[in-house]
């Protein structure tokens, strides 16, 4: 009986290892078929890749819609969806389906924009794969921004709008009742709405008076050079603007145009965008920002949009 127990058990053992085997052999052999698909898209567009590729799996959110405030994840794929339609996909199709995901460092990087165009930057190639065909693909720039497509071409080349215009036409956000009040404050009572939110722990109202753009960028800062991801979980110190900040009160303000900070600005009418200087006592959650006792001068730009004005982030230059 007890030669009979341990000869299954070994019978058990053995089929058990050969079914990992095959599982082992089968990942083996997606993974080959995955790249070959990759290389005979990418090489259509002249790219290369530049590195070892990351390959994970992902789950493309059912609904992209995000209350204002709230994680922006839906906005990550919504944009990376309007790049992907420049190569002939649309990851509207995809929306509650789990995909393979093929990332990997670009040969040689691209160039920066404007006065950064001298300068090349790290771009990574994201390409998502479904049963074994291409389902979307498009650049990381800079590894952590969104575009451009894989055919060097930006939001607004193939969706006709700048980000700060489309977004709103994308229909992403909707609105918050953390927003109801907001909506009607000219900037300096966003800023200070903000820090009371800041103070007061209140995350969602914080989150809510920050800007697209902030939102869009808190999704991928500080993803380090070699992620296994698209973009963070969720909010932290190392991505979040809110989350960074212990404590603020703003004691001073003065608006500026922005294209010529030293012209101080009194009416609002018809702008779309201000800079604000600031005096602050300001405590941050990373010590080596803690430099001073005493309040200290910070800059913003303040950005005039559908659900009222709303913060793009704190400098400390104009």
């Amino acid at each position: 009986m007890r030669n009979l127990k341990l000869g299954q058990a070994l019978l058990t053992a053995s089929v058990m290892v050969v079914v990992l085997a095959l599982g082992m052999l089968a990942g083996e052999g997606r993974a080959a078929r995955d790249h070959e698909a990759v290389e005979k898209f990418l090489a259509a567009y002249g790219l290369e890749p530049g590195g070892e590729p990351r390959a994970f799996g992902v789950v493309v959110p059912a609904s992209w819609e995000v209350e204002y405030g709230e994680y922006p994840e839906g906005l990550y794929w919504a944009l990376a969806s309007e790049f992907s339609r420049d190569a002939g996909l649309d990851l509207e199709v995809l929306k509650g389906e789990r995909v393979r995901v093929w990332r990997a460092p670009l040969e040689g990087g691209l160039p920066g924009k404007g006065e950064q165009s001298q300068f090349t930057y790290l771009t990574d190639i994201v390409v998502l794969l479904k049963d074994g065909k291409i389902a979307g693909a498009w650049l990381q720039f800079n590894v952590m921004e969104v575009g451009p497509s894989v055919g060097g071409r930006s939001l607004e080349d193939v969706a006709g709008l700048p980000f700060e215009e489309w977004v709103w036409q994308s229909g992403v956000f909707v609105d918050s009742p953390a927003n109801a009040d907001l909506a009607e404050m000219d900037p300096a009572g966003v800023l200070e709405a903000f820090f009371a939110a800041v103070n007061a722990g209140d995350r969602t109202r914080a989150h809510v008076c920050l800007t697209p753009g902030e939102l869009l960028r808190s999704l991928t800062a500080n993803l380090g050079p070699d992620p296994a991801c698209l973009y963070h979980s969720g909010w932290s110190i190392y991505n979040s603007l809110v989350e960074n900040i212990v404590s603020g009160e703003m004691t001073g303000i003065r608006l500026y145009d922005p294209d010529a900070p030293a012209e101080t600005i009194t009416d609002l009418t018809g702008l779309a965008r201000v800079g604000a200087e600031m005096r602050l006592h300001v405590r941050w959650r990373e010590p080596a920002f803690n430099q001073r006792e005493g309040p200290e001068t910070r800059f913003a730009i303040m950005e005039r949009t559908p659900f009222g004005w709303k913060l793009g982030g704190l400098g400390t230059g104009p």
